[in-house]
């Protein structure tokens, strides 16, 4: 007994071409045979060699499947073609539909594209760039393949294109008014990327003044970005967008990417007759030295600023920088005109001012070299320091007047440093306990090689400044860059804290009643107390204040479990107490 079995053949256009008939290995030899299949009705399907034109040159190519044999195209202007793959040239601005008529033996297929084809004769360039950067190697993958700002929405191929002239496509922005760009650099890996426009019309791109966008290493950029006041209104400017491999070349707009590429695209700022909508920020909120940098975020185009500052003082100028003498809490209003009107917006308690927390300046603040594959700091916890942070992308920061905790001399703290996923790294941490200013070999609280989100328990020395604000310095790096306290990061970085250090709480009572545990902490829900030398009876929870907020009668025991659900988050101190009245602290986090 034996089976017959069938194969079919398909050409490159995945039509069926034939079928095979023969029977299995228990069959008769040489029984089989080439059965032709009837064709089947195409389906129409074209590619053309861009969207949009301003020469008006249209390369079509048919890409219908099931073998054609022949072909009716209709290029929206009145003109017709039945070649398979034709060239038209439009002769007028507009926007076009297409179609395509296909037909073999077995029927045909009607195909229409609306709106396709975008034909600007007229159009005008901006003017020629100070640099065209080329692509070094563009075999790899890697390059744009879409970009999206307001009207303009462009997909092209990678970076085999080299650079790509896109300035016949173009989109209109308006003065003052904010906008965002999406640019897609998915493959194969991880890009650098960044756009700039040309907003004075000189031909070259100010870093500083005409980016609008920037990411390190990423899979895709997009960024929000207010047109200037100052721009060049109804002149073609050019827009220019970079990517690169996240190791490859320099960003820069007038470097050769090594294997990634640069497309240029064209912007008209039209005026915008709208209002002013006032709106800021400011580098910090709570501020120890008084200084606050204010910037202006409104939009429509004001040209005239009014600050109040809300300690007396006040400016003009659309960006100022401003330096509270007092200690306090500070509302901040900004009024903002154009010639279509004008617009007042306060922000209530918007700086607070600390500058009993100042700490001295740190002798060196290293930088991030090279940042790529999220390297960096995610997360520190000390305490009740609780600091997510956006990694080495960010480079060296400060953190050491908004984050600040108090710890007790003696005592014992976890330190939770949460790294970047990628990557083991290298971490250590010191902390400046004679308040110089500088991180020597004795102030280092700990190293860890090669591992992924260091958790250490730091014991507090008794030989330090009290009562001041020390400074907190947490390195992380790739493995095996050996660094110290100043040095510069590789791909990693640095971020400083502020800890204040109370004398240690040494009395009889403490000597009788000996260390206690409290775990875990910080907690958000049960949190379990246990005495190794001496039994409790009571335990008290207080605010860093003093204010009794719970206290628990536990009989006489060295182990004990409370529930901390109905505490409010925070800091506090928790006490236990024996019978005879010694007792012992510490510190109690809720999260």
């Amino acid at each position: 007994m034996y089976q017959y079995l069938s194969y079919r053949i398909f050409d490159i256009n995945d039509s069926l071409i034939a079928t095979v008939n023969a029977v299995d290995s228990t069959g008769p030899p040489g029984t089989f045979g080439l059965v032709s299949c009837p064709n089947l009705p195409p389906i129409s399907n074209i590619a053309v060699n861009t969207t949009s034109s301003c020469s008006g040159l249209i390369q079509f190519t048919d890409m219908s499947a099931n073998n054609p044999t022949s072909w009716f195209w209709d290029f929206g202007d009145g003109n017709t073609d039945t070649v398979q793959n034709p060239v038209h040239s439009y002769t007028t601005t507009g926007v076009y539909t297409v179609s395509l008529i296909s037909t073999n033996s077995s029927g045909a297929d009607t195909l229409v594209f609306n709106n396709y084809l975008s034909i600007n004769l007229g159009a005008n360039y901006p003017i020629t760039p100070s640099c065209t950067p080329q692509t070094q190697d563009g075999s790899l993958g890697f390059g744009i393949t879409n970009v999206n700002l307001a009207n303009l929405n462009r997909s092209s191929g990678d970076a085999a294109e080299g650079y790509s002239d896109f300035t016949c496509d173009s989109t209109f922005l308006y003065l003052g008014s904010s906008y965002t760009i999406d640019v897609t650099h998915g493959f194969p890996t991880f890009h650098q990327c960044a756009a700039w426009i040309d907003f004075n019309n000189d031909g070259v791109f100010d870093n500083s003044t005409e980016q609008i966008a920037y990411s390190l290493s990423s899979l895709a950029t997009n960024n929000n970005f207010l047109v200037p006041s100052n721009a060049v209104l109804n002149v073609p400017l050019r827009m220019r967008v970079w990517a690169d491999y996240d190791l490859g070349s320099q960003l820069d707009p007038c470097n050769d990417p090594l294997f990634g590429q640069v497309e240029d695209y064209t912007i008209y700022i039209l005026q915008n007759t709208a209002p002013p909508s006032a709106d800021f920020s400011s580098d910090v909120n709570y501020t120890c030295n008084g200084e606050v940098a204010f910037t202006d975020l409104s939009t429509n185009a004001p040209y005239q600023w009014e600050w109040d500052f809300g300690d007396g003082t006040s400016s003009i100028a659309q960006f100022p920088t401003h330096i509270y003498q007092t200690d306090g809490i500070y509302d901040v209003k900004l009024i903002t005109a154009n010639p279509f009107g004008s617009d007042t917006l306060t922000k209530s308690s918007y700086v607070e001012v600390a500058t009993a927390n100042a700490l001295i300046s740190t002798n060196c603040s290293p930088n991030t070299l090279g940042y790529c594959c999220n390297y960096g700091i995610n997360k520190v916890i000390f305490n009740t320091i609780l600091n997510p942070s956006s990694g080495a992308e960010e480079g060296y920061k400060d953190f050491s007047c908004e984050y600040q905790t108090t710890v007790t001399a003696g005592n014992s703290y976890p330190l939770i440093i949460t790294t970047g996923t990628d990557n083991p790294q290298d971490t250590k941490a010191w902390l400046d306990y004679d308040n110089n200013g500088i991180f020597d070999s004795s102030e280092l609280l700990f190293e860890e090689y090669n591992t992924y989100n260091p958790n250490v328990s730091i014991t507090i020395p008794t030989n330090t400044v009290y009562n001041t604000p020390l400074r907190l310095r947490v390195s992380s790096d790739e493995v095996g860059n050996g660094f110290g306290a100043c040095d510069d990061l590789f791909r990693g970085q640095v971020e400083d804290y502020g800890v204040i250090i109370n004398e240690p709480i040494l009395s009889i009572d403490e000597n009788v009643m000996g260390e206690f545990k409290v775990y875990p902490n910080p907690t958000n829900d049960l949190v379990t107390v246990e005495s190794a030398k001496s039994p409790f009876s009571t335990i008290v929870i207080y605010s860093l204040l003093g204010k009794q907020i719970a206290f628990f009668d536990v009989g006489l025991i060295d182990q004990y479990t409370l529930d901390t659900k109905q505490i409010s988050a925070g800091s506090y101190l928790i006490e236990i107490t024996d019978d005879n009245g010694f007792s012992a602290v510490q510190t109690l986090v809720i999260q």
